[in-house]
């Protein structure tokens, strides 16, 4: 009967935040929820769209080496852009990676979206691509206007210079990081 109980809740919150874009018939969870906790259950996909922010994403796996991983994210909070490092996948290798940042206090933001990898058409490793997001703290990766992407490894500095001449307001991100050097 414990079990029911702790189950119960983790489940329908997974499930409520797995497939609050889907449109889940809202009420039937929160009748559910509602029965558990005797309060409403919150609605995740209703995110106001109004914090928009630069963000960007390094696909990558656990055979890319950790420093193109901890450059992209030194420069991306150089930058000021809020920057996830995403795995296809938890094996033991990525797991070992999470577990030292967390061990060393680095802030990475790091997703396990699989989705991600395939919505994104995602085969090859490591991969940059930059959007407009909303901010970390309701984050929802459909949400995401997707811009530009950069296949293989190039550094911060090698994208947006090749995408600057693209769009002419990401400039400022390719004259701070060449003022780095």
């Amino acid at each position: 009967m414990k079990i029911k109980k702790i189950l119960l809740p983790i489940a329908l919150l997974v499930a409520q935040s797995l497939y609050a874009e889907e449109n889940l018939n809202y009420e039937i969870m929160n009748t559910m929820y509602a029965k558990h906790f005797s309060k409403e259950l919150p609605r995740l996909s209703e995110v106001s769209d109004k914090r928009i922010e630069p963000t960007l994403f390094m696909f990558t796996s656990s055979s890319v080496p950790q420093k193109t991983v901890d450059n992209f994210l030194k420069r991306g909070e150089l930058l000021n852009i809020t920057s996830y490092v995403v795995y296809r996948g938890l094996d033991n290798n990525v797991k070992k990676i999470l577990i030292n940042a967390d061990k060393k206090k680095e802030k990475v933001l790091a997703k396990v979206h699989p989705i991600m990898f395939t919505e994104l058409q995602i085969e090859k490793v490591p991969v940059i691509v930059y959007a407009d997001c909303p901010d970390k703290d309701h984050f929802r990766y459909k949400k995401c206007d997707f811009q530009y992407r950069m296949d293989g490894d190039a550094s911060l500095n090698e994208f947006f210079e090749r995408v600057s001449e693209l769009e002419p307001k990401l400039e400022k991100y390719e004259e701070i990081l060449n003022g780095l050097k």
